[in-house]
């Protein structure tokens, strides 16, 4: 038993940049590269426990496939920020694979009718998988539009003048309330006399 632990040991750290180089490759599409890495990892653990050596195959043959099933998994399953039907997510891969395709055989951007003859969808169903992706990373609420994403974020704590008003006003209308019947008027021709 000790001896298949540290065999399964060896195999893993001998192979960690087999995990590294597709991590780093899937590593512009919104994920950072330490996660990517993270997820490619559990994929060749999970491939080195189920290599079988008798089978005559290589570990890098055998646990490649598996590491890039676990990022692509990573992508469709929990990198998108809004909670998508696996059908849509599945809907958009086929319609960004045609769009490419096309893009290149037509020598132009691609019509929605041609993205559904392209994909057998609906242009309804195209044109709702193409919103859906707008949920993989959907526009923050400060964003100010046409503006650089990396660039600093707008001054969304500017003062607002209303706002003491309304302060003041409120802090007022309590203090009345406890004043006489006579209190008022007096305060109201004082006010006047200003």
């Amino acid at each position: 038993m000790r001896g298949r632990r540290q065999d399964r040991e060896t195999l893993i750290v001998e192979h960690l940049s087999l995990a590294r180089a597709p991590a780093r490759r899937y590593a512009r599409r919104g994920e950072t590269v330490e996660d990517l890495e993270q997820v490619a990892v559990v994929g060749l653990i999970n491939a080195v426990d189920r290599f079988d050596p008798s089978r005559g195959t290589d570990v890098r043959s055998f646990a490649t496939p598996t590491i890039l099933g676990e990022i692509r998994r990573h992508f469709r399953d929990r990198a998108w920020t809004v909670r998508v039907p696996r059908g849509l997510k599945d809907d958009y891969a086929r319609v960004s694979s045609a769009i490419e395709t096309l893009t290149a055989r037509l020598g132009r951007t691609p019509s929605i009718q041609d993205i559904a003859m392209e994909t057998s969808l609906s242009e309804d169903g195209v044109l709702d998988a193409i919103a859906a992706h707008a949920a993989y990373r959907p526009q923050s609420l400060s964003a100010v539009p046409g503006a650089e994403e990396d660039g600093p974020p707008p001054d969304i704590a500017a003062e607002e003048a209303g706002y003491e008003i309304a302060e003041v006003r409120s802090t007022l209308a309590r203090g009345l309330r406890h004043l006489s019947s006579r209190e008022p008027v007096i305060l109201h021709l004082d006010s006047r006399r200003d």
